[in-house]
C-alpha cells in the first residue's frame, strides 16, 4: 500500500535472527523484522523453539506481534501464535497444533495470506514398511482442522484431508490426498472436495524430475458474485545438477477454472519459472530466478546472494522485479 501512496518511495529493511541450541537437537530462537519507507514502518518482533525429548516427544512454537505505523497513525501490538506437539513411533504418529493470527497483524518484509482467526486440530498417521524392492514404506493419515474467527465463534472454515504415500526407493515417491472442506466467503458457506497427486522422481540421479495435479471444487473469490466453481491445477518440474555447486531447474504450472463441471471455461493460466543455484564458495552462493507469466505477457526475476557466516548467521542482499 506504500507503493500506492507513493510510488517512487524506497523502503529499507533491516532483519535480525538469533538462535541457540538448549539440548539435543532443540533450540530457542528471537526474529525482528523492520521495513521503513516514506515516514512508516511496520515491525515484527518475537521468539521462537522447538524441543525434543526422548526422540519421540516433539513441542514447537512461534509467538510473534507486530506495531505498524501508517498515515501517521500507529496500531495497537498485534500477537500471531503457532504451537504443535507431536509423538512419533515408528509405525505411529499423532499431533495437535494451535494457530491465531489477531486481525490488525502485519508482516510488511514478508507476507501472510490470512489474518482475524484462531485454529486447530489434530492428525494421526500410520506406517507400514512391506520391506520390497520397490516398495519400501506405506503411510496413511487423517488430519482434522477448524478455523474460527480471532473474536467469537464464528466458524470461517473446517476440513478433514485424507492422503497415502507410498515411498518406492528413497528417493521415488507418490503421494494422493483427499480433501472434504467446508469454507465461508462472503457468508456462504461452500462446501469442497478435491482430490490430488504428486510423483516424485529421482532415477537419473543428474535430472530429478516431477509431477502434480489436483481437481475439484473451488470458489470464483469474487465479493461481488462468488460461486463454487470447478478447477484443475497441474505442473511438471525438472531440476539439472551437473556438479555439487551448480543447479538449474524449469518448472510450468497451469490453473483452469470453469464455472461448474464440464460448464464455461473461466480462465486458463500458465507460469514458466527458470531457476538457477550457484555455490560460489563455501560461504557463498547466489540464486536467480525468472518467471514468465503468460496471463499477464510479463515477466518478473529475482536475484540473491547468501553469505554464511557462521552456522546459523546468513547475510542476504536481493534484488526483486514484481
Amino acid at each position: 500500500r506504500d507503493r500506492e501512496e507513493n510510488p517512487k518511495a524506497n523502503a529499507l529493511f533491516n532483519i535480525v535472527r538469533l538462535k541457540t541450541d538448549i539440548f539435543r537437537e532443540s533450540y530457542l530462537g528471537f526474529c525482528l523484522t523492520d521495513k521503513e519507507i516514506d515516514g512508516s514502518y511496520n515491525r515484527v518482533a518475537g521468539l521462537d523453539g522447538q524441543f525434543r525429548f526422548k526422540n519421540r516427544y516433539f513441542i514447537s512454537f512461534q509467538a510473534v506481534g507486530s506495531v505498524t505505523k501508517f498515515e501517521g497513525e500507529t496500531s495497537d501490538f498485534a500477537p500471531a501464535i503457532y504451537a504443535d506437539f507431536y509423538y512419533y513411533t515408528k509405525h505411529w504418529g499423532a499431533g495437535i497444533f494451535w494457530e491465531s493470527i489477531h486481525p490488525d497483524f502485519e508482516a510488511a518484509s514478508g507476507f501472510v495470506n490470512r489474518t482475524d482467526f484462531k485454529a486447530f486440530g489434530a492428525n494421526t498417521n500410520f506406517t507400514l514398511y512391506p520391506d520390497k524392492k520397490y516398495l519400501n514404506s506405506v503411510n496413511l493419515g487423517v488430519r482434522l482442522g477448524k478455523r474460527l474467527d480471532y473474536f467469537g465463534d464464528g466458524t470461517q472454515d473446517k476440513w478433514t484431508r485424507l492422503w497415502l504415500q507410498l515411498r518406492f526407493t528413497e528417493f521415488n515417491r507418490a503421494f494422493l490426498v483427499f480433501e472434504n472442506a467446508m469454507e465461508r466467503y462472503e457468508g456462504i458457506d461452500f462446501q469442497k472436495s478435491k482430490l490430488s497427486l504428486q510423483l516424485e522422481n529421482n532415477l537419473i540421479r543428474l535430472l530429478p524430475f516431477g509431477f502434480y495435479f489436483q481437481t475439484g471444487d473451488s470458489i470464483n473469490y469474487d465479493p461481488e458474485d462468488p460461486f463454487l466453481g470447478y478447477d484443475n491445477i497441474m505442473g511438471i518440474y525438472l531440476n539439472f545438477k551437473p556438479n555439487k555447486r551448480l543447479q538449474m531447474g524449469v518448472d510450468y504450472s497451469k490453473s483452469t477454472f470453469w464455472e461448474r463441471w464440464g460448464g464455461k471455461l473461466l480462465w486458463d493460466y500458465n507460469v514458466i519459472r527458470q531457476r538457477t543455484t550457484y555455490q560460489i564458495s563455501k560461504t557463498l552462493s547466489l540464486r536467480s530466478i525468472i518467471d514468465y507469466n503468460h496471463y499477464y505477457k510479463k515477466i518478473f526475476g529475482s536475484l540473491l546472494f547468501s553469505y554464511v557466516l557462521r552456522p546459523g548467521t546468513v547475510f542476504f542482499f536481493g534484488i526483486d522485479s514484481d
